[in-house]
């Protein structure tokens, strides 16, 4: 059961995903504009932030929101890990 939910299981949440994408193009555009006045944002910044809206994204739509939510308490301590010490 849980390998069948891990394989076909994405939660694709408008709302979620939409409040994502705002935040990240909002963090596009600032770095843009900062770039823009000659005070560039560091690369690895821009890095670490993509990185943390990834690990976001793996969290609330990948198969592991799935599993947490129905079938298994680890998976959803993982998520937990993910939303609040990494992303």
């Amino acid at each position: 059961m849980i390998a069948a939910t891990l394989l076909t299981s994405w939660t694709l949440d408008p709302l979620q995903l939409v409040l994502i994408a705002v935040t990240a193009i909002a963090y596009g555009v600032r770095a843009r504009t900062l770039d823009h006045r000659g005070q560039p944002v560091p690369r690895w910044r821009i890095g670490l932030f993509a990185l943390g809206i990834g690990l976001l994204l793996v969290a609330v739509v990948s198969p592991l929101a799935a599993v947490a939510e129905d079938e298994l308490f680890s998976f959803h301590m993982t998520q937990h890990l993910l939303l609040g010490d990494l992303a």
